[in-house]
């Protein structure tokens, strides 16, 4: 029999559904299980690309991991081969541990960095849209709530399915208002290709996402390093932490 949860806590998950809080009310009801470090979740649409619906940790840079890994990563996660077995209208859970993740970049930003030894993922495919949920851990033991929390990510995938996300600014766009305040002087394209490195963006996506060459990427960036007398993009990382 399926372990139960809590009727306060789902009440709470269905309550916070769409809104910027739903990641932390999740994060809280799933620590209440187990040694949850860090839970993400995403939606899969028609056109193939992830979009954030939750991000939560109590390390930091989680929003950062997140975006980074729906840019860049997303399609080397085991999960996709998991949903890509996985029937249409059916749920799948699995648990994959750090050594599973074979592309070097993806793990050290998502695993290594934050020291997390594995993540249990869970999901639900559908026709037009398909929703990816994980929880993060660094202890290398065996999970003591997984059925619980398996439970309680049923409850978060419905609660994301009927109540569609709001999204915040992407961190380009973040990034881009915060360099904009700090550096003056960087105005226009400039200041869209700093901002979208300063994301993780190489010359080739952000020429893409820009609609212009690769080589006036670059031309763009060099011309913004010189304005400050930078050699590369992280000399402007003082200037925009808070």
């Amino acid at each position: 029999m399926p372990e139960p949860v809590d009727p306060n806590v789902g009440a709470a998950l269905i309550e916070a559904a769409g809104r910027e809080v739903f990641g932390d009310v999740l994060l809280q009801a799933a620590q209440r299980y187990d040694f949850v470090e860090e839970v993400f979740a995403y939606r899969l649409g028609a056109d193939g690309k992830p979009q954030v619906v939750a991000s939560s940790s109590g390390l930091d840079r989680s929003d950062e991991r997140a975006e980074i890994f729906a840019r860049r990563f997303y399609r080397d996660d085991p999960a996709r081969s998991i949903w890509a077995e996985t029937p249409v209208g059916a749920v799948f859970a699995r648990r994959v541990h750090a050594s599973q993740i074979l592309l070097h970049d993806y793990r050290a930003i998502c695993f290594d960095k934050p020291a997390f030894a594995d993540k249990l993922c869970f999901g639900w495919r559908g026709n037009e849209e398909s929703l990816f949920l994980s929880m993060y851990r660094r202890g290398a033991a065996e999970w003591q709530g997984a059925a619980r929390l398996a439970a309680l990510a049923s409850v978060a995938l419905s609660a994301i399915a009927q109540k569609p996300h709001r999204p915040e600014a992407s961190l380009a766009e973040r990034l881009e208002r915060r360099l904009a305040r700090a550096c003056p002087d960087l105005r226009g394209r400039e200041l869209q290709v700093c901002a979208r490195t300063l994301a993780g963006g190489s010359a080739d996506e952000i020429a893409a996402e820009l609609g212009i060459g690769r080589a006036t990427v670059l031309t763009y960036r060099q011309r913004a390093y010189q304005r400050y007398g930078f050699s590369a993009v992280s000399e402007f990382l003082p200037a925009i932490i808070d």
